[in-house]
């Protein structure tokens, strides 16, 4: 179309700003579909429950990890004074020197595997009374 007068050039200008809105309408609805479905998707798989050799794996994996590492079996949690130790102290005392990847250190090591620690302190407690 030939642009003849100030008013033609201002509606071709709109035509085409609000072609680009329409196209960018379509394609941001397109976008949050996609993102929608991803979502689903992330929730999904965050909460699946994991297969039975799955679970196993991943209990058996995650014990024999804290049995390399630690000496939590055979550290005992009362002195022989019959003073018992702190528990923090405690998981400090039990960690080898070696085994634990560079890049956590040992206060991670010990918040991740909190609950066989605690488990393995009561127990030494409750054998050492």
């Amino acid at each position: 179309m030939e642009i003849t007068s100030c008013e033609q050039y201002v509606l071709a200008e709109l035509e085409a700003a609000q072609a680009r809105v329409e196209s960018l309408t379509d394609k941001n609805a397109s976008l949050q579909a996609r993102l929608l479905l991803a979502e689903e998707r992330v929730d999904a798989l965050q909460n699946a429950k994991p297969s039975r050799i799955e679970a196993y794996i991943a209990e058996y994996g995650r014990k024999q990890l804290f049995d390399d590492l630690t000496y939590a079996n055979a550290t005992p949690a009362i002195s022989a004074d019959g003073k018992k130790t702190e528990f923090r102290v405690w998981c400090e005392e039990c960690l080898r020197d070696y085994g634990r990847p560079e890049w956590m250190s040992a206060a991670e090591f010990i918040e991740f595997f909190e609950p066989e620690f605690r488990k393995a302190y009561e127990k030494h407690i409750e054998e050492q009374r």
